[in-house]
């Protein structure tokens, strides 16, 4: 059960790669999508051959869903009607269908990502062996609390009766502390990224990195990745400290399967590159804790290129952070809105205030925005995409990296 601010989504995707590896059949919820909703419930699974012409070949089918909802509905309705409440949410109702779904196909374990929060989500209904905390930061202020520590104390809840380990991944001192004493009134001690759960990065390019992870006596040498960023390194971290976990319970996980899992690991819209003329990058990054992260893998990575900004961000977002932070590599800026209820609108007024060193647009749909950020790219110059997952999904259709997955 996975829990955090940024980075779950790659360490649910890691964890489940290297289950997958070691012959487990694995249920995995993730949220939000790429292309489609049922993108979030997958089965992987070594010993089926799955369809090869999706995003993600093992997803939920729309057959499958229809079995699933039939056979739910009337208790969600009785759920409802007793609680007195008048509906579920989308995200509850999809809970309950991967739940049921995994049920029937009888996987051997599941890895959950959190919805929102941890406290009050739909997956903490659910007794979990291994908790694993990702890096915790501002968001969704409104709902979770106005402060990181109010936010990692609902995170956190995801630690509870019948957990029996817990992996954390980098964090502030003060939110570690709260992880720690919330371990421990559960008896557990938790084994943290940075601490017990050491990390040596060896080198990394625009293919791969390759780093060493060492968990007290345990050495994982020269593992190669190809998700990009010192942070997915660190999510590889953690998802190696929830295997061996599993390993100390009894599941049987060689090494190998961890090398091979980790490196075939596949997980679209995180520093994706495509090496086209330009170069175009995608990063789902939208909150300024995942655009600092972005803005470090782009100058590691790619110093001193000159970079067009297509942005786009929903409602809900810190506009004036993501902006401040992604000003930092950006040469010029492109800014669009997805086709998506949550997406956001700006002025061209309000984009300058953002960016008041760099050539500004406004499209108004993110086809457009491409070809204009084409048209202004210069010469050895890069297109990096980032701000919304949304704006990432459509792009990457339009870029025409996948077959049709609708």
């Amino acid at each position: 059960h996975v829990a955090g601010s940024k980075g779950k989504g790659s360490i649910c995707a890691i964890t489940a790669s290297i289950l997958k590896e070691a012959g487990f059949s694995v249920g995995l919820y993730t949220s939000p999508h790429i292309y489609n909703f049922l993108e979030r419930i997958r089965v992987l699974d070594a010993g089926v051959n799955a369809k090869q012409d999706a995003l993600f070949p093992d997803v939920l089918s729309e057959r499958e869903l229809c079995d699933v909802l039939e056979e739910v509905k009337p208790i969600i309705e009785e759920y409802c009607l007793t609680k007195d409440i008048d509906r579920l949410s989308v995200f509850e109702v999809f809970t309950v269908v991967a739940l049921v779904y995994f049920r029937k196909r009888k996987v051997d374990i599941a890895v959950l990502e959190t919805g929102l929060g941890g406290r009050l989500d739909a997956t903490n209904a659910v007794e979990s062996l291994v908790a694993v905390i990702a890096p915790i930061s501002l968001e969704h202020t409104n709902i979770l609390g106005d402060n990181v520590k109010a936010i990692a104390a609902e995170k956190a809840a995801i630690i509870k009766e019948g957990t029996k380990a817990v992996i954390v991944a980098m964090q502030e001192q003060d939110v570690l502390e709260l992880i720690e004493k919330r371990s421990k009134e559960h008896s557990i001690s938790p084994l943290a990224v940075g601490r017990e759960i050491a990390i040596e990065l060896v080198s990394q390019d625009l293919r791969r990195q390759i780093f060493n992870v060492i968990i007290n006596e345990d050495k994982y040498l020269d593992i190669k990745m190809n998700l990009l960023g010192k942070h997915q390194a660190h999510n590889a971290a953690a998802a190696i400290g929830a295997v061996q976990s599993l390993k100390n319970f009894g599941f049987a996980i060689s090494v190998e399967a961890i090398y091979k899992g980790i490196q075939k690991c596949f997980w679209p819209g995180r520093f994706e590159v495509f090496n086209e003329e330009p170069m175009i990058i995608l990063d789902g990054a939208h909150n300024e804790a995942s655009c600092s992260l972005l803005v470090d893998t782009i100058t590691t990575l790619l110093p001193g290129k000159r970079v067009v900004l297509v942005l786009g961000f929903s409602r809900d977002k810190d506009k004036a952070a993501i902006c401040r932070q992604l000003s930092k590599v950006a040469s010029k800026v492109v800014f669009t809105k997805a086709d998506h209820p949550r997406s956001s609108e700006i002025a061209e007024e309000d984009l300058k205030a953002f960016f008041p060193y760099q050539e500004s647009f406004v499209t108004p749909n993110v086809e457009e925005a491409l070809i204009l950020a084409r048209e202004k790219v210069e010469d050895d110059g890069i297109i990096l995409i980032a701000g919304s997952l949304f704006v990432v999904s459509e792009a990457r259709m339009i870029i025409g990296k996948e077959k049709e997955y609708v």
